[in-house]
């Protein structure tokens, strides 16, 4: 970890590691593969390796402190077995190949994160005993926060909507809900229900009814299992409301779906 005190002075150019880089003061205009963004003191934000950036002066001084680390990093939260570890790997990584030249935690979101690391740059300058399994520690909570609060505008967005349906197209089960969506994204109901709207134009509860009604139908046409059962095992207690939301979207009962689907399946 170092502070720069004077980030516009250096030419174009790149690193062997992910550089994680905090503005301590002033605002500066940052450039990343002839993008060109305006940053100022708080702003957190990440380049990925081998990405050729550098800074123009604007007005005024500008200090950043810089935070190198290994790519490999990432596995400490991209492999531990959460669709949340997926969608970090896509924040850090497509983010720079997109429209998006780099994602950034602005500065209203990055209070807690600017705190940890200016607590990494004491613990990296006093070099007490133990100080580097201290830093691999707080850069975990670091950059598991930054994905938490980063600003990628619509390709993070769209990376949300992406791992929201592939969630519902790969269920088997009828344990599937707005709920369950947002907890493994670490996201609220309420922004996962609206954001998903706001992409889409779809309702995702209706989303997710259709895909609990759909298995139902599924396991009625190759399966003997009993109407009730396949009720519960779709998500649904109330043998009425199952009835109704059924026969709206197939015009047929169960009963007589399945009757249908045996017989043709028969016939195939």
């Amino acid at each position: 970890m170092r502070v720069d005190y004077s980030p516009f002075s250096s030419k174009e150019h790149s690193h062997e590691f992910m550089e994680l880089v905090l503005v301590l003061e002033g605002k500066v205009e940052h450039v990343v593969k002839n993008e060109s963004t305006h940053v100022k003191k708080g702003d957190v934000f990440i380049v990925d390796m081998n990405t050729p950036h550098y800074y123009l002066k604007t007005e005024g001084d500008c200090v950043i402190l810089n935070c190198l680390f290994p790519p490999s990093f990432l596995e400490r939260i991209s492999f531990d077995g959460t669709d949340f570890g997926d969608f970090a790997v896509k924040i850090f990584t497509d983010s720079v190949s997109s429209s998006i030249p780099y994602p950034i935690v602005k500065a209203k979101n990055s209070k807690q994160i600017a705190k940890l690391l200016l607590d990494m740059k004491e613990e990296y300058e006093g070099k007490s005993d133990g100080y580097v399994q201290v830093l691999c520690s707080y850069l975990t909570i670091v950059l598991t926060l930054f994905c938490r609060n980063s600003y990628v505008g619509v390709a993070s967005n769209r990376f949300l909507v992406d791992e929201i349906n592939r969630m519902i197209s790969s269920a088997t089960s009828g344990d599937i809900s707005v709920e369950k969506i947002s907890d493994a994204i670490f996201f609220s109901p309420s922004y996962v229900s609206k954001m998903y709207k706001k992409f889409t134009g779809e309702d995702l509860s209706v989303l997710i009814r259709k895909k609990r009604i759909s298995l139902a139908a599924q396991m009625l046409a190759h399966t003997d299992m009993p109407v009730e059962k396949i009720m519960r095992e779709v998500g649904y207690k109330d043998k009425k409301n199952f009835y109704d939301i059924f026969e709206k979207e197939y015009a047929l009962t169960p009963s007589c779906y399945r009757k249908k689907h045996k017989n043709t399946n028969k016939g195939n």
